[in-house]
């Protein structure tokens, strides 16, 4: 089935049914929601007819339902698309006229079938109709016939006489006269059935009535059959020769039959055949102006569908590359949309964690604040321990040099006691001289032994303890020297240290210093990035603004590049209907080649 059908089916459907019934037919069967039908284009039966059955089945519509609505809307549409084929007076003429446009369809496109239609009057108001098609759609035809009446406003009654498979027979009354009958009966009566010219007609009515003159005048029957039979011969010569205008008019009339009206013919005969020429010359006349005018016309639509063709194909062309141009751009701006959203995630993500930051120092300010008031306390409390330390040390000197007089004096009685020991000895030996002598004095002696024994007994207890004490001294004096030697290294380690803490107070006191001026630099700082955080999330709303721009620009790249796309389908399918409209141009030129003007 060609397209041109489908497309008005199509058109039809959405006018009725709206555009997403239609859309959702086309895409079941793989069919775009914009496809164009060219009147070229072979569609399959199938799919044609699915089309409307599956346009039907949605909105409630049975097969007889949708296909009587189809036809009888299908009229509407095909007024709209080729009024030409409308411009007629009634129903009959536009139906008688049907054949001719399919005829015409079938010439023009190859492969084309559409039905056939013939009329046959049967009388004034009374006709024939004969349906041919192998694809039968009879309740289409009667869909198709209710148009025709609604759209002439004229009330054709339809009776079906016969139905097959790929013919249908009806019986059609319309209201007004579809045809105009005028006998003559006189001119019928003389043709005998077999007389076809009207000269025959004339000789055989003279003969007749001469003949029965001759008889009434006439009492010899042969006189008056001589007379009959040369008033036959005269009338056939006569009418003969009277007639050669006629012949003449039919030859012309014969020749525009046949498209021929280059020739004018000039006919001198001082009767209604020079009339009758002169209305076909002024026929062929008009017709030649026309069919100049025509072949002008169709001329100039050629060289305008040629250039608009070249147009078209220059505009595909450049659609094309601004396809790819805009394809280009189209990935420029998403690559740029999507850098441009990293580039706000990280941003929001950073200006996040400075002003997290910012807030954390704004919140560690007194912190920071008491931390340094803490280090002045702590410095001055270790400054004051140095102090402190200073002065235990002096004492620590003190004892220092209190250690090495005891350990001095501790000397000085060990000599003692090696003193007393040695007077011990020298009283031990004195005791010893008194009891020799006392031993040798006898019994006056006895008295100073015994005072002699006493005292060796004390020199000896004396020197045991001077002994004793000796020891207990020496350790003494040892532990002493043990004491001053650990005072001496710890007052030593003790210097040390508080020269170094000193150091470290002089230290700590220049760092205390900095670390207010870096504290206060940091408060300041935290003041300065919580400013900068602000004028950050500033330029963050508007690269966030970017972002979004960034984002709709490429939306709009995509739609102008699917606009884009759909327009140089468009221009590809403006470039086929141009093949195709240069192809009827061609066949109508050919047509127009058949009448010689």
């Amino acid at each position: 089935m060609k397209g041109t059908v489908v497309s008005s089916w199509m058109e039809s459907c959405r006018k009725l049914f709206g555009d997403q019934v239609v859309n959702s037919a086309l895409e079941h069967y793989r069919l775009s929601s914009d496809h164009i039908f060219t009147p070229i284009e072979d569609v399959a039966d199938d799919v044609a007819l699915g089309l409307v059955d599956m346009i039907g089945n949605s909105v409630g519509k049975n097969h007889q339902e949708i296909w009587g609505l189809m036809g009888e809307e299908n009229i509407k549409t095909f007024s709209r698309i080729y009024p030409g084929f409308f411009r007629h007076e009634g129903a009959y003429q536009f139906l008688k006229s049907m054949n001719d446009v399919h005829i015409i369809v079938m010439r023009r496109f190859k492969g084309a079938v559409p039905p056939l239609l013939d009329l046959q009057p049967i009388s004034s108001r009374e006709t024939l109709f004969i349906y041919r098609s192998k694809r039968g759609m009879g309740d289409y035809l009667v869909g198709l016939l209710k148009g025709v009446s609604n759209y002439f406003k004229e009330d054709i009654k339809t009776e079906v006489l016969s139905k097959s498979a790929g013919e249908i027979h009806l019986k059609l009354t319309f209201e007004k006269d579809i045809q105009y009958t005028k006998h003559f009966r006189l001119n019928q009566l003389l043709s005998l059935g077999i007389l076809k010219r009207s000269s025959q007609k004339i000789a055989l009515l003279n003969t007749v009535l001469i003949g029965a003159l001759g008889f009434v005048l006439f009492d010899d029957p042969a006189k008056s059959a001589i007379l009959a039979i040369s008033t036959c011969a005269i009338s056939l010569v006569s009418s003969y020769v009277i007639s050669r205008p006629a012949k003449l008019i039919a030859s012309e009339l014969q020749s525009l039959a046949d498209r021929t009206f280059s020739e004018n013919v000039e006919l001198h005969s001082k009767d209604e055949n020079e009339k009758l020429m002169e209305v076909i010359n002024s026929l062929k006349a008009v017709v030649q102006k026309d069919f100049i005018e025509f072949n002008a016309i169709v001329d100039e639509m050629y060289t305008f569908n040629n250039s608009l063709s070249g147009i078209a194909s220059t505009m595909q062309s450049t659609s094309n590359d601004i396809t790819d141009v805009l394809d280009e751009v189209a990935v420029a701006a998403t690559t740029q949309a999507e850098d441009t959203e990293n580039v706000v995630s990280v941003l929001n993500q950073s200006i996040g964690n400075i002003t997290r930051i910012s807030d954390e120092s704004q919140k560690n300010k007194a912190e920071i604040e008491n931390a340094v008031s803490s280090i002045e306390n702590s410095f001055l409390n270790v400054k004051n321990t140095a102090a402190q330390i200073n002065q235990v040390l002096d004492k620590f000197g003190k004892i220092k040099d209190n250690s090495n007089e005891l350990q001095n004096n501790a000397a000085n009685i060990t000599e003692i006691v090696s003193i007393v020991s040695g007077i011990a000895k020298q009283i031990n030996l004195l005791a010893l001289n008194a009891s020799i002598e006392a031993a040798r004095a006898g019994e006056a002696g006895r008295g100073f032994t015994v005072v002699a024994e006493e005292v060796r007994k004390l020199s000896e207890e004396t020197n045991n303890a001077v002994g004793e004490i000796n020891i207990n001294l020496t350790n003494f004096v040892s532990s002493v020297g043990e004491v001053v030697v650990g005072i001496d290294t710890q007052y030593t380690i003790l210097e040390t240290e508080n020269t170094s803490l000193m150091e470290a107070v002089a230290t700590s006191n220049h760092s205390n210093d900095n670390l207010k001026g870096v504290s206060g630099l940091m408060i300041q700082t935290s003041l300065d990035l919580k400013k900068e955080a602000d004028h950050i999330s500033s330029l963050f709303d508007s690269i966030q603004n970017l972002a979004a721009i960034a984002e709709e620009n490429s939306a709009s790249t995509e739609e102008a590049s699917s606009n884009v796309a759909i327009y140089v389908d468009q221009i590809s399918e403006l470039t086929k209907q141009i093949s195709v409209f240069d192809s009827m141009i061609k066949a109508f030129q050919d047509d127009l080649k058949k009448y010689k003007i």
